[in-house]
């Protein structure tokens, strides 16, 4: 199975999966952990990829979309 690196995210790129998050926000953010809320988070964050998918050429999965986010949390 070869796994290859994907292309770095430009800031066009970045600031659109900013965008598609808000989206999303108060689903992303909640802090409870029962099994529907963790269930509603995982739906959330498919169709935030399938939203980032459909606009972009280099497709990403929900983890890396999450790697991109949090790290723009971090920075803010």
């Amino acid at each position: 199975m070869d796994k290859r690196r994907a292309e770095n995210l430009s800031s066009s790129d970045r600031a659109t999966v900013i965008e598609l998050a808000e989206k999303y926000w108060n689903v992303i953010e909640n802090k409870k952990t029962d099994n529907t809320t963790v269930m509603q988070k995982a739906s959330a964050w498919q169709q935030l990829t399938t939203d980032y998918n459909s606009c972009s050429t280099n497709k990403r999965t929900p983890q890396q979309l999450k790697q991109v986010l949090s790290s723009h949390w971090v920075t803010s």
